[in-house]
C-alpha cells in the first residue's frame, strides 16, 4: 500500500511536470513604460471624460474642450463651430459608444447625441 501512494505522487508530479513543458510560457517584459499625453502633445484639454477605442484602432477621447482622435502618433481635434451645421455639437464629451455597425456616437453636454460621419 505504501509504494502504491509513492507511485501515485510520483505520477502525478511526472503528469504536472509534463503538463507545463506543453503549454507556451508567455513573455512577461520586465519594463512597462507609459507614455503621458497632454495638450503638449495636442490634446484639447487635460480632464478627460471618455475614452473608447474604436474597430479601427483609433483611441477617441472626450474632453470638455472638444472629441480627440488619436492615431498613436498624433491628434485630431473637433469642436463644435456655430458656423458649421456638421460640427459636434457641444465641446463638452460626456460619453463615447461605438456600435455594431462601426458608427461612433458622442454624448455632449448641451449638444446632444452626435453620429461622426469619417467624411
Amino acid at each position: 500500500m505504501k509504494v502504491t501512494t509513492r507511485y501515485c505522487t510520483l505520477l502525478v508530479f511526472v503528469i504536472l511536470f509534463l503538463s507545463l513543458q506543453t503549454f507556451p510560457q508567455t513573455h512577461i517584459p520586465e519594463k512597462i513604460q507609459f507614455k503621458h499625453l497632454g495638450r503638449k502633445d495636442g490634446l484639447s484639454e487635460d480632464i478627460v471624460r471618455a475614452l473608447i477605442q474604436d474597430s479601427k484602432e483609433f483611441m477617441w477621447i472626450g474632453t470638455y474642450d472638444g472629441l480627440n482622435r488619436y492615431d498613436g502618433q498624433k491628434f485630431k481635434v473637433f469642436k463644435h463651430s456655430p458656423t458649421d451645421p456638421n460640427s459636434l455639437g457641444a465641446n463638452y464629451v460626456e460619453v463615447l459608444f461605438e456600435d455594431r455597425s462601426g458608427t461612433l456616437w458622442v454624448g455632449t453636454g448641451g449638444g446632444g447625441l452626435n453620429r461622426y460621419n469619417p467624411e
